[in-house]
């Protein structure tokens, strides 16, 4: 590896590491004055004794520090996975309630102004009711994993091919072997000829997150296709060169294909790594001299803002994940503006470069989905 290179990753870890010390300490102040006022709210709507509401405020308070500090675990207990699932529909209720709460509160205008005050507290009692339903229902809405069809014409006379793309699976403190083993299953059942994963495997960049690794591997070591399965990393993932993410991958039979080209049967498979932003991407117009020109080029990149570069290179099929189709609302606004158009989700004909974007088969942290779901994407390309 050159200087060069050396030095810009050192640049980038530094100002990372700098900016998630910054936006932790923001998000952790932000969250506090959010759940302050949210337990200030109910304790008055309920009437509650202000002794234990203010005993409620800082259990509500550890419960969002448990969420914000997880990815500094290395370990993980039974006891530590509940309270971080725990944490993370919290956090979801809290986003939740304060967004009906400012609704409500809109709406109490109303009988305010005709003079009935004392609505106000059965309206916040509502609202909490409301947003702790909504809240419980996106829980349950994330664990039903969809499979999403896609159909694609013949390119560069590859016949016809099945491939199975998963995203995103985020395996860590709240994904595990259970939800895995669900996922390999359906996976199965639509009998792939080639199966790619396109980053974010882990969860927070280490294996041992997850309480129990071999199960996690041994799971997707059931993953079955006439031509294998292959990865890249994502933004999550740990580094190729991580001994414990090297035998997670040799125990799954999952092939990386980072910064690397790869013939796999009728096709070229050419793997990406990490984001746009992150040092260690070998130019696409390099690696894409290593592709036959008669067969059908994939590219992998966890990132889809990396199309436009696959475009410009003559890549035929592009596929990514990374947005989570913004996973929870409001969330689903901001990577509509971060990912605009067909970099968001979907499928999308490029002048002939088509790319594919997974709203992601798991989920990040917090166990809800609004507005988008957790999917397989089955890509079934035609002979005619």
């Amino acid at each position: 590896m050159d200087i060069d290179n050396l030095k810009r990753k050192a640049k980038y870890r530094f100002s990372h590491g700098l900016f998630h010390k910054r936006t932790f300490v923001i998000l952790f102040v932000l969250s506090a004055a959010a759940d302050i006022y949210t337990v200030f709210r109910l304790a008055s709507a309920l009437r509650m004794p202000w002794p234990a509401a203010v005993l409620c405020g800082a259990a509500a308070c550890l419960l969002l520090y448990a969420e914000m500090i997880s990815r500094y675990r290395q370990q993980t207990t039974r006891i530590y996975r509940l309270t971080i699932w725990a944490a993370g529909l919290y956090t979801a209720f809290l986003i939740h309630f304060l967004i009906i709460l400012a609704a409500a509160d809109l709406a109490f205008l109303i009988p305010r102004a005709l003079g009935y005050r004392q609505v106000h507290r059965y309206f916040t009692g509502a609202a909490a009711a409301a947003a702790l339903l909504f809240t419980l229902a996106a829980c349950h809405h994330a664990y039903d994993v969809k499979i999403v069809r896609e159909k694609l014409p013949e390119i560069k006379k590859c016949g016809k091919l099945r491939i199975a793309l998963l995203s995103d699976l985020h395996i860590g403190a709240v994904i595990g072997p259970h939800y895995l083993r669900k996922i390999v299953r359906m996976t199965n059942e639509l009998h792939p000829d080639l199966i790619v994963i396109t980053g974010d495997l882990f969860n927070h960049a280490k294996v041992h997150e997850c309480a129990d690794p071999a199960a996690a591997a041994q799971a997707l070591s059931g993953l079955e296709s006439a031509f294998g399965t292959y990865c890249v990393r994502g933004n999550h993932d740990p580094q190729l060169s991580d001994p414990d993410f090297q035998v997670f991958l040799q125990q799954s039979a999952i092939t990386p294909l980072d910064n690397r080209v790869q013939t796999v049967g009728p096709v070229t498979l050419i793997g990406r790594t990490g984001t746009r932003t992150q040092p260690g991407r070998t130019p696409l117009a390099e690696l894409m001299k290593a592709a036959p020109p008669q067969q059908m080029t994939i590219v992998l990149d966890h990132d889809p803002s990396g199309v436009r570069e696959a475009q410009s290179c003559g890549a035929d099929l592009v596929l990514s994940g990374h947005t989570h189709n913004g996973q929870f609302f409001p969330c689903n606004l901001f990577a509509k503006i971060a990912y605009p158009g067909c970099l968001t989700h979907g499928h999308t004909d490029l002048s002939g470069t088509h790319l594919i974007v997974s709203g992601g088969t798991g989920f990040f942290q917090v166990p809800v989905r609004t507005f988008s779901d957790s999917e397989i994407v089955c890509i079934d390309i035609t002979d005619r």
